[in-house]
Order: C-alpha cells, then sequence, then structure tokens
C-alpha cells in the first residue's frame, strides 16, 4: 500500500510544511533582506561621499573619485548576492549529484564571505565616520594651541620691549641727573669766581690808592 505520508515528504519536506519550520524560514529570509539593505546603505554612503568629495575637489573630482561609484556598485551587488543565500542553501539541500553539491556548497560560502565582508565595511565606515568627527575636533584643538603659542609668544615680545624701555628710561634718567648735576657744579663754580671777584676789588682799588 502506498504511503502517502512519505511522498509528501520526500516532495514537501516537513522542514516547509511545519509552523517552526516556516518561522525559521520567515526569519532567515528577514535577516537575508536587512543584510542585503545594509550592502545597499554602504554602496548608497560611498556614492554620497564620492558626490560630496566631488563637490570639495570642484573640477578634479570625477577623474579622482570615480572609485567611490565603482565600489558602491560592487557593494550593490553585494546586496543582491545576500538574497541568493536562501535559494543556494535550498539548492544544496535538493541537489542529487555530487557535483552540484560541491558546486552550490562553494556559492554559500563565497555569499557567506561576502556578507561577513559587508558586515565589517559597515564597522569601517562607522569608524571612520566618528574618527573625521575626531579628526576635526583634533584639528581645532591644534589650531588653538598654536593660536596660544602665538599669543604667548606676542606677550614675551611685549614684556621683552617693557623691559627695553625701562632701561632705556633708566639710561635717560641717569643721563638727565648727570647734566643736572654738571649744571650745578657749573653754578657753584661761578658763583665762587664772583665771589673771588667781588673780593678781588677791593685790594685792586687800594693798591691803585696806594700807588
Amino acid at each position: 500500500m502506498l504511503n502517502l505520508n512519505n511522498i509528501f515528504n520526500k516532495f514537501f519536506p516537513k522542514a516547509t510544511t511545519s509552523p517552526t519550520g516556516k518561522k525559521l524560514i520567515y526569519m532567515a529570509w528577514a535577516i537575508e533582506i536587512t543584510v542585503a539593505l545594509v550592502g545597499f546603505s554602504i554602496a548608497a554612503s560611498f556614492v554620497l561621499i564620492g558626490r560630496e568629495e566631488a563637490q570639495a575637489i570642484d573640477d578634479q573630482s570625477l577623474a579622482s573619485n570615480i572609485e567611490y561609484y565603482i565600489i558602491g556598485l560592487a557593494f550593490f551587488v553585494v546586496g543582491i548576492m545576500e538574497l541568493t543565500k536562501i535559494p543556494l542553501a535550498t539548492a544544496l539541500y535538493y541537489a542529487a549529484r555530487t557535483f552540484w553539491k560541491v558546486v552550490f556548497l562553494f556559492a554559500l560560502i563565497a555569499v557567506n564571505f561576502s556578507t561577513f565582508e559587508t558586515i565589517i565595511q559597515g564597522f569601517e565606515l562607522a569608524y571612520n565616520q566618528r574618527s573625521k568627527s575626531v579628526d576635526l575636533k583634533r584639528a581645532e584643538l591644534d589650531k588653538l594651541r598654536d593660536q596660544l603659542v602665538t599669543i604667548d609668544s606676542v606677550k614675551i615680545s611685549e614684556q621683552q620691549i617693557d623691559q627695553e624701555i625701562q632701561v632705556i628710561q633708566n639710561r635717560v634718567n641717569e643721563l638727565n641727573q648727570t647734566i643736572a648735576n654738571i649744571k650745578s657744579e657749573a653754578i657753584n663754580q661761578i658763583a665762587q669766581l664772583e665771589n673771588q671777584n667781588a673780593a678781588a676789588n677791593p685790594k685792586r682799588e687800594l693798591l691803585a690808592k696806594q700807588i
């Protein structure tokens, strides 16, 4: 007597008909679609980065940033490849010949490697974006440090100028004091000479009378 259950399970495995199997398949498809969307997002981000750098570099952007468009297309292809993982696993499961099992196995390994590469690239892009903001803040900090060094050097120069002005002012004061001392000595000498002259005049008149 024919066993209809065996025939049904042969053509429609239990994994595709039981509620648990259906949930696992739905979950697998959800994961694959999510990973594919990540690949598409990375592709779009590379295209946007290429456009931003194109606008920043002006006319030379097309030749220097075409690599971003190529990488974006590559990740777009990777996103499409992600959607082939479950069909490849199904083909591997149902393949009757060893040759096709090996072919589908290698294809499945390659797709899994592309999944890993997509996730790593997503982490790297996130790290680069964060590093870019950190680099900008670091550049601003270095600029502020340079400004502080410049201000300190200006302050040092002003202090040196003030010290030189003070030295010159002290020298001027010393010269003024020396001039004042010389004038005072000259006045004293003139006064002494006038006194001596006044004292000598009576004696001169007395000698003239005696003669």
